[in-house]
């Protein structure tokens, strides 16, 4: 074969190589999960704050010596840049305990459109940022709601596990109804136990050893959050559980909950929640 056409079947073969279409490779889509993985240990979970409970919570659970995980929003029953609930929010993390994203103001993410999904993630992971100085890498969808599109914009976004749950307890129902709620789960599987408009007795039958708590901070009861955290401290002693963060219970290590920490930012003009969304007003005992 002639050096002519060597060099040309050479620079064919190259051309071909560098036309070929790159693919952007895909991030790992995060850990989807509804129960801990690590024995006898419980795990309290706080959705919809800072809000104004949140110091009266910190105290109770630092009187126990025990740990909990903050989902917290920017702009649902609260603004997080109030100075107040900006405070709070970076108090739970001085304490110890894990701050998790709950998105920027509440939506059904699977009805939003994809701008929409990613301003929701990115703005409250700026507020974080900001508030507290942490990129969280633990995120709880609204409502629980999710598909394959939110997923992959959570990994876009460096998300590493959406925490959900394996018991609802319905917080529009009478007392009766919520406690059957818990009392005819299986009990044999480990839990995640979601809780709205939290009353004395749920937690009184619960007989698992994996569970994660949901409690809110909600705007249309008094103190709720208040008349059941101390019988669920008192529960968990009785049964000789370890209260731990959701991080914990799953045994990601604590510079895993985290893809940046580092200090709160200066206030500034942007620290505002004006001319942002902020969550619909809802119903007392409707949303999670």
């Amino acid at each position: 074969m002639k050096l002519t056409s060597i060099v040309a079947t050479l620079i064919a073969a190259a051309t071909a190589v560098s036309a070929a279409p790159y693919t952007k490779p895909q991030p790992k889509l995060p850990q989807v999960v509804t129960n801990c993985v690590k024995p006898n240990t419980i795990a309290i979970t706080f959705d919809d704050g800072p809000y104004n409970y949140t110091l009266s919570i910190l105290s109770q659970l630092k009187a126990a010596n025990v740990k909990a995980t903050w989902f917290m929003n920017g702009h649902a029953y609260s603004c997080i840049y109030n100075s107040t609930w900006s405070s709070n929010a970076y108090a739970v993390y001085k304490a110890g305990h894990q701050v998790a994203s709950h998105t920027w103001s509440h939506p059904n993410l699977t009805t939003v459109d994809l701008p929409r999904l990613n301003y929701e993630v990115t703005k409250q992971e700026d507020a974080l940022a900001k508030v507290v100085g942490v990129r969280p890498t633990f995120i709880r969808p609204p409502f629980g709601s999710y598909n394959e599109t939110v997923l992959k914009v959570f990994a876009e976004h460096g998300y590493s596990h959406v925490v959900l749950w394996g018991v609802f307890g319905d917080n529009g129902a009478d007392l009766a109804t919520w406690k059957n709620n818990y009392d005819t789960v299986d009990t044999s599987k480990p839990l995640i136990a979601l809780n709205h408009d939290p009353r004395q007795l749920t937690v009184t039958e619960l007989v698992s050893t994996f569970f994660i708590f949901v409690c809110h901070f909600l705007i249309s009861t008094s103190n709720v959050v208040m008349q059941q955290l101390p019988y669920i401290l008192q529960w968990v002693k009785k049964h000789n559980f370890k209260m731990v963060t959701v991080g914990e219970c799953l045994g990601v290590p604590k510079n895993k909950w985290y893809k940046w920490t580092g200090s709160p930012s200066k206030r500034d003009k942007t620290w505002t929640c004006a001319n942002t969304p902020r969550r619909d007003p809802i119903p007392h005992g409707v949303g999670y």
